[in-house]
This record gives structure tokens, C-alpha cells and sequence, in this order.
């Protein structure tokens, strides 16, 4: 037994179109490229009296469905036998996805923040011996006598200084030498002749820093 579009749109009552987008809900297209087709379908069903005037339009060209699935989950009091439904391939709407949780470990590898926090609880700088404290950027190099005891900055010198890199005009590197000059100057008018610690905080001895640690360490200010 077959009925048309027409007839089936007399069978389903209005109420019935809620329930009928349900199971089509529960079986959607497994195909991403059905997925307007049904927002489509679901819009133009529900907007106003649409439903009442152009179901028929909106189901039709579309792939025929046996009535079996209709049958088994609400139209067996309606209606037996074949019929032609709007019902795109479709996919489950929830689905098993494992998930995997894990403790997130301590690794091997030290940071260099991590080391600098360690090795700083034993820095002991203090105005005769003070700490000589390095950081070095992706271009620029800053140097400072820090006080750890009164925690004040006794001498700072950079490569950005005027005073050190246009009198006269020099390269980075060249200009970072100038610091460790400028911070032996400055021990000598501290009277400062021995320093507690060099803290490099955690930087490689590239090229500034290497320039930087000549002067230091031709005026024997570098620990041993």
C-alpha cells in the first residue's frame, strides 16, 4: 500500500511534525554536507502556517524512506505500508568520546626562573660586597650592584645609556664592555673590592655577555 505526499500531510496533525523532527533529530546525516538541508528543512517546518501549506514542496525530490522506521516509533495507529519522507542521512546526535586525564608531571629539565629562584635564597649582597646582577634582553644588557641586606641598587648601567653608547657611537657588543667598565668605575668610587655573587640569572655567555665579563674580569671582580 502507497499514499501520496497529500494524503500522508492529512494523516500527520499538526503536533505530529514535533515528534516526527524528533526522529529525525536522532537520526541525523552522517554526511557534514546534508547538515544545511536539514537546518533547512527544520526552519521552513516550523515557520508559521508553512507546515500546513508546502510540506509537501519541502519533502519533495527528496530520498524515499520505507515506513517501517515511521511505523515502529509513531505512526502505527495512522498509517501501514511505504511512504516518501524529507529524511537526509543521518548521524547519532551524542557520541563516546574517551577521555583522558593526566597528573602533570615535574620535568627533568630545569627552567631558568626556576633555577634563578633556587640559587637567589642564597644571595647575600651586601653594601661592601655587593651582588653583581646581569639580565640580558634580545638586544640590550643591564648591569646592577644590588644590596641585598638594605635590598637597594647601589650602581646601575645599561648599553641604552647615552653616556655609554653615543660618546661616542658603538655597536652593542662594544657598548656592553663599556658597562663593565662603568661598573668597575663605580666599585672604585664605592670602595667596593670584591663582590659576593655574579648572578647571570639564568642567560647563556653569548657575545654582550662575554664582552661584559672581559672588563669585569680584568679588574679581578669576577668570584672565583
Amino acid at each position: 500500500m502507497k499514499c501520496s505526499l497529500a494524503e500522508l500531510h492529512n494523516l500527520l496533525p499538526g503536533y505530529l511534525a514535533q515528534t516526527i523532527l524528533r526522529a529525525i533529530v536522532l537520526h541525523r546525516d552522517r554526511c557534514s554536507s546534508k547538515r544545511r538541508q536539514y537546518d533547512n528543512f527544520q526552519s521552513k517546518l516550523f515557520r508559521g502556517n508553512y507546515y500546513k501549506s508546502s510540506m509537501a514542496q519541502v519533502l519533495t525530490g527528496l530520498v524515499p524512506v520505507t515506513s517501517s522506521f515511521l511505523h515502529r516509533c509513531f505512526l502505527k495507529p495512522f498509517y501501514t505500508g511505504n511512504c516518501f519522507l524529507s529524511l537526509p542521512n543521518t548521524t547519532p546526535l551524542f557520541r563516546h568520546v574517551s577521555l583522558r586525564i593526566e597528573a602533570r608531571g615535574i620535568p627533568r629539565k630545569e627552567s631558568n626562573k626556576t633555577r634563578n629562584r633556587r640559587i637567589r635564597r642564597k644571595f647575600n649582597g651586601s653594601s661592601k660586597r655587593p651582588r653583581l646582577s646581569v639580565f640580558c634582553s634580545a638586544k640590550q644588557l643591564y648591569a646592577m650592584l644590588v644590596d641585598d641586606h638594605n635590598k637597594k641598587t647601589l650602581f646601575y648601567a645599561s648599553t641604552l645609556q647615552n653616556s655609554i653608547r653615543e660618546d661616542p657611537q658603538c655597536s652593542t657588543i662594544e657598548a656592553a664592555q663599556k658597562v663593565g667598565q662603568a661598573i668597575v668605575q663605580a666599585c672604585m668610587e664605592l670602595d667596593i673590592s670584591e663582590i659576593s655573587s655574579y648572578d647571570r640569572n639564568g642567560f647563556a655567555r653569548g657575545e654582550r655577555m662575554q664582552a661584559f665579563e672581559v672588563a669585569i674580569a680584568e679588574h679581578g671582580f669576577l668570584p672565583r
